[in-house]
């Protein structure tokens, strides 16, 4: 929401209830947060895309199924979107 370099470790530490310090236990840099982020991001987008195998005969429907699936995930996890574009 605030951007990378906006945040700071207490800030992140109280949005999910813990002090700031505490996030060094799993995450030693502040980079390593924010790859945990962009990784997680992709597992809660893939059980909204559907299955795209056997191929259709036209590729229309399930394009717009993907399209439509990310839609529904940019609007549910809109603060993951600005990360995972970049």
């Amino acid at each position: 929401e605030h951007g990378f370099d906006n945040v700071s470790t207490d800030r992140l530490g109280a949005a999910v209830g813990i002090a700031g310090p505490s996030l060094y236990k799993n995450f030693p840099t502040k980079a390593d947060r924010l790859a945990a982020a962009l990784l997680h991001s992709p597992l809660l987008l893939s059980p909204l895309l559907p299955s795209f195998l056997p191929f259709p005969p036209s590729p229309a429907p399930p394009l717009r199924q993907g399209l439509d699936a990310y839609r529904k995930f940019a609007r549910r996890h809109h603060h993951y979107l600005g990360a995972m574009v970049s």
